[in-house]
């Protein structure tokens, strides 16, 4: 296999990994978080849930993929391809969801905010309760 073809699939390996973190630790966050905003937000982060776990799963299905093709091209002995149908799909729909994860998480932020924006402040902190004689 050529150098820049090995680094094109080290780089789409890597690219593929990063995704699935940063998409598995918004989850993360925003499940830890979720109990505390309004319900009109929650179908937003719900929302945005889903799209993230889409991007997670074809994000393993790309990893899967780079794989098997590496390994077939080996067998058959071709020379790998990048673009391949099996690699680029999954790819690009990993790219695709966790943009729309990302929008949807900004807008449940901003539905969260002015929610919360509407409401009374409550006061925050412990009181003391001093009784006089």
């Amino acid at each position: 296999m050529e150098k820049a073809t090995e680094k094109a699939f080290d780089f789409a390996a890597d690219l593929t990994k990063q995704l699935i973190t940063l998409a598995a630790g918004i989850i993360t966050v925003t499940l830890t978080f979720s109990t505390d905003v309004p319900d009109l937000s929650r179908k937003w982060a719900f929302a945005a849930w889903v799209a993230f776990l889409t991007s997670v799963v074809c994000g393993i299905l790309t990893l899967m993929n780079l794989t098997g093709h590496l390994q077939l091209s080996q067998k058959n002995n071709i020379e790998p391809n990048i673009y391949a149908t099996k690699i680029a799909r999954p790819s690009q729909l990993q790219i695709f969801a966790f943009l729309i994860g990302v929008a949807l998480t900004m807008q449940f932020g901003c539905v969260s905010l002015r929610s919360n924006a509407k409401k009374p402040k409550e006061a925050s902190g412990f009181t003391v309760n001093l009784y006089l004689r």
